[in-house]
Parts: C-alpha cells; sequence; structure tokens
C-alpha cells in the first residue's frame, strides 16, 4: 500500500489524499477522497509485479535488490 496525502497550505490540515492498494498478481485499487466536501472514487487498474521482484540473493550479493532503474 502507498499512500499520498494534500494537505491545506502551510498546516497540518489533511484536504485528501490517494490510497494504492497492491497485490502480487498485479491489480492495484486506487482510492482518492477529499474531505470538504467528503467525497471518495475507487477505481481499480493492472500492472506488471513481475519488476518487483527478486529470486533470493546469496549472503552479501544485494546488488539487485537495490538496483534504482527496474
Amino acid at each position: 500500500m502507498a499512500i499520498h496525502r494534500e494537505f491545506e497550505g502551510d498546516t497540518d490540515e489533511v484536504v485528501g489524499g490517494e490510497c494504492y492498494v497492491f497485490n502480487e498478481q498485479g491489480n492495484v485499487i486506487i482510492r482518492r477522497e477529499r474531505f470538504n466536501p467528503h467525497e471518495l472514487k475507487e477505481a481499480e487498474s493492472r500492472f506488471d509485479p513481475s519488476l518487483n521482484y527478486e529470486r533470493m540473493p546469496q549472503f552479501g550479493c544485494y546488488s539487485q535488490l537495490i538496483k534504482t532503474d527496474r
């Protein structure tokens, strides 16, 4: 899950945000919520999860796990 929140100016008041719920089969549910006035929307999509997984590395061989360009 990943959450993004939007705030009112420089305050700590949350005015809305999005929540992304992923699963290993490649589905993602996106929930967008606004608080004033209250509104909740939900959408579904798919993604290719195979790029996010690596085989268990041998001890000390972690370069595949920390590469930035996937």
